[in-house]
């Protein structure tokens, strides 16, 4: 799991598409008032029921959700899938590429059952379909969908009104106190692992103090089985494929075997400015913002 990235220190966290329900198709006045507060808003015929619609908007503004909340006086309209995106902004394409392996090195999704991570193209899905109820993606191929600039991109992907209830999300009006920061904060979760643990539990040695030549060893040659391949086709250590692997084992102990790593600040969309440190340098202990984005989104 060896990385030359630097770690990222703030994500954008933003709500990237949203779908609704609706009984009856809205008006003409609707998609007026709506699509300058969105990304794209679309709409078709659903097979819930005779007659109901869904429509789907894309990085929707409050303006948005509101107008969308106003027509549960005249309709019947409910949410029905939630996309929640954390990005973590970059500079130039190589670092996007670069931060999205050190992630996917790191990300660990729980709560996923039996599910385990598939690659589709250059997008990795945790899920056994790219349309799960309840599913995560992460590429960074793909500019912001917020500011146009380089990211690597996660995206939290729940569908079903069922799933999204269990969010606490019923109608559009439970969407003006939805926060994406601190439902990334929940999520976010960052592991890497302790070869030296590891192979200490494999050896039979769990709890001894004293490091041998050989934990260390026997934990790399652990991981050198569980590993992936990253962009350049190199060996990629994923905390959550060895936890996958080594769970069948009575030895394993993920507590001691996975140690956390500290994750960036996650920002709401909402904050007044969005920064990007400069990675941390032996002249330099608390570095000034390299730069500033505006909260602007990228043209459609």
């Amino acid at each position: 799991m060896h990385c030359t990235t630097p770690r990222p220190r703030t994500a954008v966290a933003y709500v990237d598409t949203v779908a609704f329900l609706m009984n009856q198709q809205p008006p003409n006045e609707f998609w007026q008032s709506i699509r300058p507060h969105c990304g794209s808003a679309t709409m078709r015929r659903s097979r819930v029921g005779h007659g109901t619609v869904r429509v789907l908007v894309n990085q929707p503004q409050p303006q948005a959700i509101k107008a969308v909340a106003d027509l549960e006086e005249k309709r019947y309209v409910t949410v029905q899938a939630l996309h929640v995106a954390l990005d973590f902004m970059a500079d130039t394409p190589e670092e996007a590429a670069n931060l999205t392996t050190w992630l996917r090195a790191r990300f660990v999704k729980r709560w996923r059952g039996k599910h385990r991570r598939r690659d589709f193209r250059r997008t990795a899905y945790w899920s056994a379909q790219r349309w799960g109820s309840n599913n995560l993606a992460m590429y960074g191929d793909r500019p912001s969908k917020l500011t146009g600039r380089p990211c690597a991109h996660l995206e939290w992907r729940v569908s079903g009104t069922s799933q999204v209830k269990a969010l606490g999300i019923r109608y559009p009006r439970h969407l003006g106190t939805f926060d994406p920061a601190e439902f990334w904060q929940k999520r976010l979760v960052l592991r890497e692992v302790d070869m030296i643990a590891l192979g200490k539990q494999a050896r039979g040695r769990g709890r001894a103090k004293d490091v041998e030549p050989l934990d260390r060893r026997c934990g790399h040659l652990i991981c050198r089985a569980c590993a992936g391949v990253d962009k350049d086709g190199g060996l990629l250590f994923e905390a959550q494929r060895v936890a996958d692997v080594c769970q069948a084992f009575d030895w394993f102990d993920k507590r001691t075997a996975l140690r956390s790593v500290p994750g960036p600040m996650v920002m709401s969309e909402d904050a007044q400015f969005l920064t990007t440190p400069p990675p941390s340098t032996p002249t330099s202990t608390s570095p000034a913002p390299e730069s500033v984005i505006p909260r602007a989104r990228a043209p459609t």
